[in-house]
């Protein structure tokens, strides 16, 4: 399913699970991808794994610097209001499996058969993002819209970027 993601994409997939597992969910879901693209757009994914390294190690092999979607304001609000809408309970280990739901596998389907489209070779964070913005009625996508972020905004950085 993710052989078209790009190194970015899979570590905002990697910070979904390990969000999911953290907060003891039963599955991947919707508010944990949205925390993670936030965390990989603002190039704190590496937190997630417990990196306490100098910051001035500069970028992974392979991942090139980019310009952040969000702000570090709306970022930070975005991370914070999601985390109270997410329930919690006993942490998942890292090494057990988890699923995801039709929800989240919705989302991966649609960012990649949208690849097309757009003209573009790989999914990345964004594309995750615009894909996600397309569910109705989830309280994260209305988290998001209400702080002015929708799937047009996306799709319109995305063809500015691409």
């Amino acid at each position: 399913m993710f052989d078209n993601f790009s190194l970015r994409a899979n570590r905002v997939i990697f910070g979904t699970r390990v969000k999911a597992g953290r907060r003891g969910a039963e599955a991947l879901d919707v508010g944990d991808l949205m925390s993670a693209i936030i965390l990989e757009d603002q190039e704190m994914i590496r937190e997630l794994a417990g990196y306490e390294g100098d910051a001035e190690m500069g970028h992974p092999i392979g991942l090139q610097p980019h310009t952040p979607f969000f702000s570090k304001s709306s970022a930070s609000d975005l991370l914070a209001a999601l985390e109270t809408l997410l329930p919690r309970s006993s942490p998942i280990p890292d090494s057990r499996d988890m699923t995801m739901t039709p929800d989240l596998r919705r989302i991966f389907q649609s960012a990649e058969s949208g690849l097309e489209e757009l003209h573009h070779k790989q999914v990345d964070p964004l594309h995750l993002l615009a894909a996600a913005l397309e569910l109705p009625s989830r309280p994260e996508v209305d988290l998001l819209t209400r702080a002015g972020i929708s799937e047009e905004n996306v799709r319109a950085k995305l063809k500015e970027l691409y």
